[in-house]
C-alpha cells in the first residue's frame, strides 16, 4: 500500500483531477520477483488466466527505445473491490537494477548526469545478460538430461563424473529401494570423497560398484536386522521401519560409502 507521501507525489504527477483514491491505478501493489526470465513467463500467463479482465500489461522498457533507461519489469493492473491493484513480476536481476536505481532517485535517464551515465548503463547491460544467460543454461541443462535418459550405461563410461552423471549411474547400478530423499542434498558431498579416491569417471565408479555392491548389500541387511530388534522392543531408533523390514539401511549414499570403504580398507590388507 502508498504511504501518504508516496500518494501526494502520485497526485502531483498526474494530469488528470483526482476525485477518488479508487482512480489511483497502483495504489496497492505486489511484487514477484523470479530467478528466470522464463518463470516471468509462466506468472505473467497464469495472472492473465487468473484475472482475464486485467486492465493493463505493460513493461516499462517497452515505452523507450532499445538504449531506453527504464528497467525491465512486466506491470499487470487488476481491480479488485473497486481498488486498482498493480503487480510487478521481475527476475532478480532486474529488481537489482530496480532498486540501485530507486535508491540513488535515477528514476529515469534525464535524471542521471552525464559523467556517470556510462558505468550505470554497463551494469544494465550486464544484468539483461546475465538473465538470457541463465535461460540459456536452463534450457542447455535440460536438452543434456534429456540426452543423458536415453543413454545406456555403456555409453557414457568415458564421461567425467559429475551430477547428472553420478545420479544416472546409481539409478542404474544400485537397487531402486536403496533411494532416499536425502541422497539429493549429499551428492556434491560424495563426488568430492570419490574423487578424493581418484574416482572420477562413470566407469570407475561402475566397477566399484560392481566389485563392492554385494558385500554393501549383505552390511545394510546386518544391520537392519539389528535395528529391526530394537524396533520390535519399543524402541525409537529414528529410521523408517518399513525400509528397515525391507533390509535397507542405507541410502544411495551411504551404499556407496560402504563400498568405498570397504574397497579402501582391502587395499590396505
Amino acid at each position: 500500500m502508498k504511504s501518504e507521501s508516496s500518494l501526494d507525489r502520485k497526485y502531483d504527477e498526474l494530469s488528470f483531477e483526482v476525485t477518488s483514491i479508487k482512480q489511483i491505478s497502483d495504489l496497492i501493489g505486489i511484487r514477484i520477483v523470479c530467478l528466470l526470465l522464463k518463470d516471468v513467463d509462466e506468472i505473467v500467463k497464469r495472472i492473465k488466466a487468473r484475472f482475464p479482465d486485467f486492465i493493463k500489461h505493460y513493461n516499462p522498457v517497452e515505452k523507450g527505445s532499445v538504449d531506453s533507461f527504464n528497467y525491465n519489469s512486466n506491470h499487470i493492473i487488476i481491480v479488485k473491490d473497486g481498488f486498482h491493484i498493480e503487480i510487478q513480476i521481475r527476475t532478480l536481476s532486474q529488481h537489482t537494477w530496480a532498486q540501485v536505481s530507486r535508491k540513488y532517485n535515477y528514476k529515469n535517464e534525464i535524471d542521471v548526469p552525464d559523467e556517470i551515465k556510462r558505468p550505470l548503463f554497463r551494469a544494465s547491460a550486464h544484468l539483461e545478460s546475465a538473465d538470457l544467460d541463465f535461460d540459456r543454461f536452463v534450457n542447455d541443462r535440460k536438452e543434456h538430461l534429456v540426452f543423458l535418459s536415453e543413454q545406456n550405461i555403456e555409453d557414457i563410461l568415458n564421461l567425467k563424473l559429475n551430477y547428472d552423471t553420478l545420479r544416472k549411474t546409481l539409478a542404474i547400478k544400485i537397487p531402486k529401494k536403496y533411494k532416499d530423499k536425502s541422497d539429493e542434498l549429499l551428492y556434491f558431498s560424495i563426488l568430492r570423497e570419490l574423487r578424493n579416491i581418484n574416482i572420477d569417471t562413470v566407469q570407475k565408479l561402475v566397477e566399484l560398484i560392481d566389485r563392492e555392491l554385494e558385500e554393501a548389500e549383505n552390511a545394510s541387511q546386518r544391520i537392519s536386522k539389528e535395528i529391526l530388534v530394537k524396533i520390535e522392543k519399543g524402541e525409537n531408533t529414528g529410521f523408517e521401519e518399513e525400509r528397515i523390514r525391507n533390509g535397507v539401511r542405507f541410502s544411495y549414499i551411504g551404499m556407496v560409502r560402504t563400498m568405498y570403504n570397504n574397497y579402501l580398507r582391502k587395499q590396505k590388507t
